[in-house]
């Protein structure tokens, strides 16, 4: 008989399977993007969450395939588009 898959992994073995760096995952994490489990000393995340966290970071498009920045784009331009987009979702 087969063991059951986990429903919660070490930092390191979320970080492994998401095919990112545990310091990232740690970032993500202390941003609030992605829920933590203490189980007295150890620190856990559940399958579901990082599963959630990951299908809602979906792209539609392939990489390269108008996702490239155009080239006049500047980086004060691309920040007053962001604070613009959020100025727009904040609540009245």
């Amino acid at each position: 008989m087969s063991e059951p898959a986990p429903i919660a992994f070490s930092v390191a073995d979320a970080a492994r399977r998401a095919g990112i760096s545990r310091s990232m995952l740690y970032e993500i994490v202390a941003a609030g993007e992605l829920p933590l489990v203490r189980v007295r000393n150890r620190s856990l995340i559940l399958d579901s969450d990082l599963r959630q966290f990951l299908e809602h970071r979906r792209v539609s498009q392939p990489l390269g395939a108008g996702n490239q920045r155009s080239p006049q784009t500047t980086p004060q331009d691309r920040k007053e588009a962001c604070h613009s987009s959020v100025a727009e979702v904040s609540p009245p």
